[in-house]
């Protein structure tokens, strides 16, 4: 049986490292970064690796996860600015805009996870607007991708999907430049990325 990422995993977990992986394509010194359920941060990390000057917006609903990651997981030593807000709601009234944003929401526990019911549609297009030009959306998915996907194809002129071999998890990335399966390949395998890691990531436009 395939594994499930699930929000809080331990960072050794390969699915946040390709939630990361959209930085590279950015080609910016300084990318603005939102994320949409923050948790442990190890999204934020994992884009810290590959990108040591992005900034962060974390935005989390529950402030326990945030005390829990402020004193066992140094959230503090991040550069995140944190708003504790339910994501539906910070994406209803923010102004500021964001050359990538990592959307990691999920209600429900264990096997029963899944998106919130504004997620896929109405959320992706509102996100969407938070996006600058040239902006990515990433998205993490398990037995909603295909709705996601279809709302990917909607609302991005490019789309590209990483699979993870023994993963149930999908990440789905979108924006309004073109973008591809084969460019992100050739930008991983130019970065820091473990090569433990590369031979698990199957890249594909769709």
């Amino acid at each position: 049986m395939a594994s499930v990422y699930t929000p809080g995993e331990s960072s050794t977990g390969v699915v946040w490292e390709a939630m990361s992986l959209g930085v590279l394509l950015l080609g910016k010194k300084q990318p603005k970064v939102l994320v949409l359920g923050l948790a442990g941060a190890s999204v934020v990390r994992g884009v810290l690796a590959l990108n040591p000057r992005s900034e962060f917006v974390g935005v989390e609903i529950d402030a326990e996860v945030v005390a829990t990651s402020l004193e066992w997981f140094d959230l503090a030593m991040l550069p995140v600015k944190i708003e504790i807000s339910d994501a539906a709601n910070f994406i209803e009234s923010s102004r500021r805009k964001f050359d990538l944003i990592i959307e990691d929401i999920f209600v429900g526990t264990g096997r029963n996870l899944s998106k919130p019911d504004w997620l896929p549609s109405p959320g992706l297009e509102k996100i969407n607007r938070l996006l600058r030009n040239g902006g990515l959306l990433v998205s993490n998915s398990l037995d909603d991708s295909r709705a996601n996907a279809a709302e990917f194809r909607r609302q991005f002129k490019s789309r590209v999907l990483i699979d993870i071999e023994g993963w149930d998890n999908k990440i789905l990335i979108g924006s309004d430049v073109k973008i591809s399966g084969r460019s992100l390949r050739r930008a991983v395998a130019s970065s820091s990325v473990r090569p433990s890691v590369l031979k698990k990531l199957m890249f594909k436009s769709f």
